[in-house]
Formats: C-alpha cells, sequence, structure tokens
C-alpha cells in the first residue's frame, strides 16, 4: 500500500499541516533553504516527528 503525502508548498503551510494532526505524512514542494530545513526540524522533531529525503 502506497503512502499517500500531502504536499505543502512554504514553512507555513507545512507546520499548520503538521499542527493540525490529521496529517501523517508532508512533502515539502519548494526549494528549502537550510535555515528553514532547520527550524522545520528544530520545532518538530522533539515532537517526534522524522525527515526523509526521497
Amino acid at each position: 500500500m502506497k503512502q499517500q503525502f500531502s504536499t505543502a508548498s512554504n514553512y507555513s503551510e507545512a507546520c499548520d499541516m503538521l499542527r493540525s494532526g490529521y496529517v501523517k505524512h508532508v512533502r515539502l514542494n519548494w526549494n528549502i533553504g537550510s535555515d528553514e530545513f532547520f527550524r522545520i526540524a528544530s520545532d518538530w522533531c522533539d515532537t517526534g516527528a522524522k525527515i526523509k529525503k526521497r
């Protein structure tokens, strides 16, 4: 069974999706810079989120 992803087009959209609790996987669909990457990692990995490169 293939996993379904919700797609975020910016940082705030990704955070909204993660914060909602309804989305299990979020695909980051923009050219993410290192500052945004580390901000997402800092904000969400402490809550149990995992970051994977695909």
